[in-house]
């Protein structure tokens, strides 16, 4: 669900659906119910768990883009980002879908440009690839989930 803290912020923005945009160029549009100043995701949020391969531990970071957009960020058990996830399989596709490159954050401050294919994932990236940026926070408008 949507902290009840946070969805008080957003409830004039609410609509029936949001669209959660992953830092490696996924996007995938989810119903989101709601009663009084409560939030849920909820058709399409499997879906979503899924294709990223979601595991016990693993945490996500929500930014809020308004209009119901969320830019989030997917962390392993380290810590680390994860921009790799399982193929894309045919009867996902009509639901997800992503972009074939992607600059995505480390967790160091780079940048990096990565390949995501809907067949397969390429994660090697070089450090020629990748430049040093400042890293932007604006409490207001995250949250977590674990």
């Amino acid at each position: 669900y949507i902290p009840p803290a946070f969805a008080r912020l957003i409830v004039d923005d609410a609509s029936d659906g949001a669209s959660l945009n992953t830092s490696v160029g996924c996007y995938q549009n989810i119903e989101v119910l709601k009663d009084s100043y409560s939030m849920f995701f909820h058709n399409g949020w499997r879906a979503f768990v899924e294709h990223h391969s979601l595991q016990i531990e693993e945490f996500l970071v929500f930014r809020y883009d308004g209009d119901m957009q969320f830019d989030v960020k997917i962390f392993d058990r380290s810590g680390c980002e994860k921009i790799c996830f399982k193929p894309v399989q045919m009867d996902d596709k009509k639901s997800i879908s992503c972009n074939l490159m992607k600059s995505v954050s480390r967790s160091d401050g780079y940048m990096c440009d990565l390949e995501v294919s809907r067949n397969e994932c390429h994660g090697e990236v070089s450090q020629d690839s990748c430049r040093r940026s400042r890293k932007k926070c604006n409490s207001s408008k995250n949250f977590v989930v674990k």
